[in-house]
């Protein structure tokens, strides 16, 4: 009953979030954040530019760039919290732990790579 249940929590969710989208585009006041939303990557819920360490606009993302990106996701999610925003908050929590993730995990390659060089 678990899977189940999990899936039909997944699906509230996802139809929560298109409606709170549909209301944003509404909304003068929030004009850009359904377009951030729209630019996310479904997998991780991250911007598509931020990839394996590589911005695919402007060429390698450093540890130290990925971390700002994080520590600008906890504002965002300090922000909406404090507006009532949880969905929208605890998306921005999940993107700042991902990209810490990801700056840790290139960090970690980039010495691997200088003690092969």
């Amino acid at each position: 009953a678990g899977k189940g249940s999990l899936k039909s929590t997944s699906r509230n969710v996802d139809e929560v979030l298109n409606q709170l989208l549909a209301n944003d585009s509404k909304d003068p006041l929030h004009t850009g954040s359904g377009k951030e939303i729209a630019n996310q990557d479904e997998d991780e819920g991250l911007p598509r530019n931020v990839y394996d360490g590589v911005d695919t606009e402007m060429g390698p993302i450093t540890p130290e760039e990925l971390r700002q990106q994080s520590l600008d996701e906890k504002n965002k999610y300090k922000i909406l919290k404090g507006e009532g925003k949880s969905v929208e908050a605890l998306k921005a929590f999940k993107r700042a732990k991902e990209l810490e993730r990801q700056a840790s995990a290139l960090e970690l390659q980039s010495r691997k790579n200088r003690k092969k060089a």
